[in-house]
């Protein structure tokens, strides 16, 4: 008994064995605004941060996946290093999904500067079959750029219905 209390004692987990993966692994966004990690036709959602040594913990987006890994970075658009925990995946992967995010995400960016026809014409690549079928439409596209224009736009003010309708602060009506 002491021997294996001994030999307990000494017992050290060592979890410096995880290397990072082959193929990187890319962020971009998810329908919430939130950073979601693709590798290799998954997905992943953050789970937790460490912000002492800045691992980010991820876990898979399907229902009672028990597949995660761990990352260092999390802003979206880069490409990281991403080290696996666990690989028992219950889902299958989508390879297509992938595209049509970072299409849509680059989308939104460019909205605020361009206007629908430009934006929706450089986003056109040569796409692989399966991702060119699934593609939304042009009218799809051009809704999206709009209402990222929309929520850009400033909010001003109803527009009066006669001269007597405005205010004028008290501080401004000395100088006049």
């Amino acid at each position: 008994m002491e021997n294996f209390l001994g030999n307990f004692d000494n017992l050290t987990i060592n979890s410096n064995n995880i290397r990072p993966s082959e193929i990187k692994a890319n962020i971009t966004k998810s329908q919430k605004n939130r950073p979601q990690l693709h590798h290799l036709g998954y997905y992943f959602r953050l789970s937790f941060s460490n912000e002492v040594n800045g691992k980010r913990h991820w876990r898979c987006l399907a229902n009672r996946c028990t597949a995660s890994g761990y990352s260092f970075c999390d802003n979206i658009g880069e490409t990281c290093e991403f080290y696996i925990v666990n690989d028992s995946h219950i889902d299958q992967p989508d390879l297509a999904k992938f595209e049509l995010l970072e299409r849509r995400r680059l989308i939104k960016e460019r909205a605020s500067n361009d206007k629908a026809r430009k934006i929706v014409r450089l986003m056109e690549k040569p796409y692989d079959e399966n991702v060119r079928i699934l593609l939304p439409s042009y009218n799809a596209d051009r809704q999206v750029i709009q209402r990222a224009q929309k929520a850009c736009k400033p909010q001003y003010p109803k527009e009066p219905d006669s001269l007597s309708a405005i205010e004028i602060p008290d501080e401004l009506m000395g100088h006049l």
